[in-house]
């Protein structure tokens, strides 16, 4: 998930609601929050800031990538480390992740 900060001029309550409701019909898009004194728009999700500045400018709101940051939770699985195979054997077998391996049996994912 990316966090995108957005210059966009909104001098009113309406341009204010413009904005807002023409960002959250984007698909990727999971929030946005806007600071009408500093002309600030934050939005938070997947989509591409440049489709976020086409549709603002679709709107007659053009609209100035000021920056990107990741945010912390852009990640909330913890990465796989060891992926664990039954052999069928009654065994087990570790094999770190994107090793090769085979076997019939059942396939389990182990988080550190």
């Amino acid at each position: 998930m990316q966090t995108w900060v957005l210059k966009v001029y909104m001098h009113c309550d309406g341009c204010q609601r413009d904005v807002t409701k023409a960002l959250e019909k984007i698909d990727g898009v999971l929030t946005v929050k806007i600071n009408r004194d500093q002309n600030k728009v934050t939005v938070s999700g997947t989509a591409a800031p440049a489709l976020l500045i086409k549709k603002l400018k679709g709107i007659g709101k053009p609209a100035e990538l000021l920056g990107a940051q990741k945010s912390s939770n852009s990640n909330p699985d913890p990465p796989l480390k060891d992926i664990r195979i039954d052999d069928g054997k009654g065994g087990t077998k570790y094999q770190k992740e994107g090793g090769g391996g085979g076997g019939g049996g059942p396939l389990y994912l182990m988080a550190p």
